[in-house]
């Protein structure tokens, strides 16, 4: 009798298990970038490089600049900013394999938070919103709805040929 009682208890549970839905499908998985912008918060952005030339009066001089801007997000703002002092700029620039004579270092390199042409910002893979900074930060209206920033976008060099470095 109990086995009896147990293959049926068994058949009951395999007939329901096979009848059952699948599992759901996992959720997609987040962005390889994603800064959040529905809490406040700020942090450093990871470095990112640019290979610099310009053109000087000996030659060619060239260059790596790394760029590590801080960012926040508060009162409705997503701010970028890469100055704060000038014990500060090899904190957001580190510049290294230079090449080219020292005295045609382009003015640039010298103060490098100068050398940010364009700022762009995309919120939850939308559009990309542009800022040509004034200043050695970027503020940008937070969309309604919006859940994070998905890419930053940053053209830095001379102002006819700028390289952009891209975190996304």
């Amino acid at each position: 009798m109990r086995l009896r009682l147990s293959g049926l208890a068994l058949a009951a549970v395999l007939t329901t298990t096979a009848c059952s839905k699948p599992p759901p499908a996992p959720p997609p998985a987040p962005a390889a970038f994603s800064i959040p912008v529905v809490a406040e918060g700020h942090g450093v952005m990871p470095p990112q490089t640019a290979k610099i030339s310009a053109k000087a009066a000996k030659g060619a001089y060239t260059a790596d600049v790394a760029i590590t801007p801080t960012w926040w997000a508060n009162q409705g703002q997503f701010k970028l900013v890469w100055y704060m002092g000038l014990s500060q700029v090899k904190r957001f620039f580190n510049v290294a394999n230079v090449t080219g004579d020292p005295g045609d270092r382009p003015a640039w390199i010298k103060d490098p938070e100068t050398g940010i042409r364009q700022v762009q910002v995309r919120f939850d893979g939308g559009p990309l919103q542009t800022l040509k900074p004034e200043t050695a930060r970027a503020e940008f209206k937070i969309p309604a709805g919006a859940k994070a920033v998905t890419e930053v976008k940053m053209d830095f060099g001379s102002a006819d040929s700028p390289q952009t470095v891209d975190w996304k």
